[in-house]
């Protein structure tokens, strides 16, 4: 069996504090009008983004990671992400950075989510398989993302304009320059028919 390495680098944002870590990832409730303890669910959001080198055939992501219990907020920042890989196509950039968010929402506990992208025709393909409740098995990116997507509560596939999308853009960029690369084996199996998603 394959060994591969996961790698990354997470730099926490000023505003991140221990309060606000216990609060978000321990899912805690607030006050309702009689003081009396309510839960109410939070979300986390990935904002992600990916750049590519094609000369040194480097992938590099960005994930800006933010919390709230206020619905149709993203919330503050409570982490972000700057990580690269080498041997990924480049038209398989974002999508391996939708794939990290779930994992690392995973590896967290989180079970209320949303990813956003400004690559919105990816978006709405991986929005409308799993909302239909699609089981890809084919051994390609898109089927890798869905079934670990099954794992969760509820997933958004949400999109962001490009404009405001800047951050996990930066990151990304930051990542091909100062990030080693990582190798995934397992991610790269998903291309070695050739086939990456009807995303590509």
């Amino acid at each position: 069996m394959a060994l591969y390495t996961i790698h990354y680098s997470s730099e926490f944002s000023s505003s991140e504090s221990s309060h606000v870590k216990g609060k978000f990832d321990s899912q805690a409730g607030s006050k309702d009008m009689h003081g009396d303890a309510t839960l109410r669910p939070v979300w986390h959001t990935f904002r992600v983004d990916a750049s590519f080198d094609k000369q040194q055939g480097i992938t590099g992501i960005g994930l800006i990671l933010r919390a709230t219990n206020k619905a149709g907020r993203d919330g503050a920042v409570v982490a972000r992400f700057s990580e690269s890989y080498i041997g990924l196509p480049i038209q398989a950039g974002e999508q391996f950075a939708v794939l990290r968010a779930l994992e690392i929402a995973f590896e967290r506990g989180y079970r209320l989510l949303r990813v956003r992208s400004d690559y919105n025709k990816m978006r709405i393909v991986l929005k409308d398989d799993y909302q239909a409740g699609v089981v890809q098995e084919e051994p390609n990116l898109r089927g890798v993302i869905l079934r670990l997507a099954r794992k969760f509560d509820q997933i958004k596939f949400a999109w962001i304009p490009r404009r405001r999308n800047q951050e996990a853009h930066f990151l990304a960029r930051k990542a091909l320059v100062q990030s080693t690369p990582v190798v995934r084996e397992d991610v790269e199996r998903c291309f070695e028919s050739g086939s990456i998603s009807k995303t590509s």
